[in-house]
């Protein structure tokens, strides 16, 4: 084994870059793996916000209609309890011209 006298500075450095080199690229590429992570999580994060107002529109929209069907429940019956008393008036009317 070469001791460290007998070795130069510029061999060393040459053994230390040669170490260092895969390390600096494995940086490099995990520096850039953080970014599209980052990326990624602020993609979510605004499909996210989408997703939720989507949702409270759809919300909205239900409410909304669930409302008007009431209200169209309410007017039908409203319609067949009117057809249903004038037939009722005209059958008791027919039944008292027929009586006198």
């Amino acid at each position: 084994m070469l001791k460290v006298d007998e070795m130069g500075i510029a061999e060393w450095k040459l053994i230390l870059e040669s170490k260092l080199d895969p390390l600096q690229q494995a940086i490099v590429r995990l520096e850039e793996s953080n970014l599209q992570i980052v990326n990624l999580l602020t993609s979510q994060a605004r499909l996210e916000e989408t997703v939720r107002h989507i949702q409270k529109d759809h919300d909205t929209v239900f409410h909304r209609m669930r409302e008007i069907e009431g209200t169209q429940n309410d007017r039908s019956w409203d319609i067949i309890k009117m057809i249903l008393t004038a037939l009722l008036g005209g059958v008791i009317s027919a039944w008292m011209f027929k009586k006198s």
